[in-house]
């Protein structure tokens, strides 16, 4: 697997992380003195926290599509194979006659 790809699968659960890290810390930071700094790593953090939680939504909907259209296709390849069986015991069943000639 290539590092771009792994990476740009992990952006998502990266951003949530320190979003909600931020968050969870701008707080604290405001309440020691700094009430700027903690209010611009609270917009920062959900800012980041959206970012993910978004990411991550647009991934499940592209799981879901994928999914129904596996499904769709596993659905359609059981149908040709019940047809197909189905088309194999007809034909065993009834057989073409022959026509045999007897000779003196």
């Amino acid at each position: 697997m290539d590092l771009e790809a792994l990476l740009l699968g992990l952006e998502p659960a990266v951003a949530l992380g320190v979003g909600i890290a931020a968050l969870a810390v701008a707080p604290v930071i405001g309440a020691l003195g700094n009430t700027e700094i903690g209010k611009n790593l609270s917009d920062s953090g959900r800012t980041l926290a959206k970012h993910g939680i978004k990411s991550g939504m647009e991934t499940f909907e592209k799981i879901q599509e994928t999914v129904a259209e596996v499904g769709e296709s596993w659905n359609d390849i059981v149908a040709e194979a019940q047809q197909e069986r189905k088309s194999a015991r007809n034909s065993q069943k009834n057989p073409e006659p022959q026509n045999i000639s007897i000779s003196e």
